[in-house]
């Protein structure tokens, strides 16, 4: 039932996986006990959506439920226990709780071993902090930690990859540094266009900051096919 309930949501047929979620969870804590780590993992998958949703109190309810299981099971140092702090730190950020978001983070850092590759994820997560902070410093040697983690990880041409590199890009181009941004954002744009599907709304945060990037360089003509391509996907999944 988890198992078809996240198919159903990688779909965007989100009632249906909301309903299969919330049956396997029921059925996991009448099986195998309410504090049970698999129980621990639905919850955190019916975090995810119920955040994704805007439900951020059912987010957040989840997510400490599982928290308090994993504390219990595993303790605080291991790497499932990490997972859900950084789970809770993105959900703090996207509710405006900067401070107590970063506290989440660099304890999933504390709690992750040196070689795990989540680690990279809440690197990119903390750079995201300080960028939208305006420290542009640190939010690139952040990005930049990220990207080194994640290379390592998942190899050249990964999606990560290129989220890392199209952040980075944006904060050289809010330095001034230009010719630094384009290289990278260009290399991020690759990256995307080789792993998402053609259409693929995820495009667009990789044309939206390069058009940006092209226009203040005063090169309109580079400019215009991309901010129009993002405009397409943008209203195609408003359809």
């Amino acid at each position: 039932l988890s198992n078809l309930a996240m198919i159903r949501s990688d779909l965007g047929e989100y009632d249906d996986a909301e309903r299969l979620y919330r049956e396997a969870l029921a059925g996991m804590q009448a099986s195998l006990g309410e504090q049970h780590p698999e129980v621990a993992i639905v919850m955190g998958n019916l975090g995810r959506l119920l955040q994704s949703r805007g439900d951020h109190g059912g987010a957040r309810a989840l997510f400490d439920d599982a928290l308090r299981i994993r504390l219990a099971v595993f303790g605080e140092s291991h790497p499932v226990t990490a997972e859900n702090l950084n789970d809770i730190g993105f959900l703090l950020s996207e509710s405006g709780d900067a401070k107590e978001a970063e506290q989440f983070y660099l304890r999933a850092l504390d709690a992750y071993p040196p070689d795990h590759k989540g680690r990279g994820a809440t690197v990119f997560n903390l750079g995201r902090l300080a960028e939208n902070r305006g420290e542009y410093t640190i939010a690139e040697r952040r990005y930049r930690e990220a990207l080194a983690l994640q290379r390592k990880d998942y190899g050249e041409a990964h999606d990560r990859v290129g989220a890392d590199l199209n952040r980075l890009g944006i904060v050289l181009h809010r330095q001034g540094r230009l010719d630094e941004a384009e290289a990278s954002m260009r290399q991020a744009l690759a990256i995307y266009r080789e792993r998402m599907p053609a259409g693929h709304q995820s495009l667009a945060a990789v044309l939206v900051p390069l058009g940006e990037l092209l226009i203040a360089r005063k090169r309109h003509t580079d400019a215009e096919p991309l901010v129009r391509a993002a405009l397409v996907f943008s209203v195609l999944t408003s359809l």
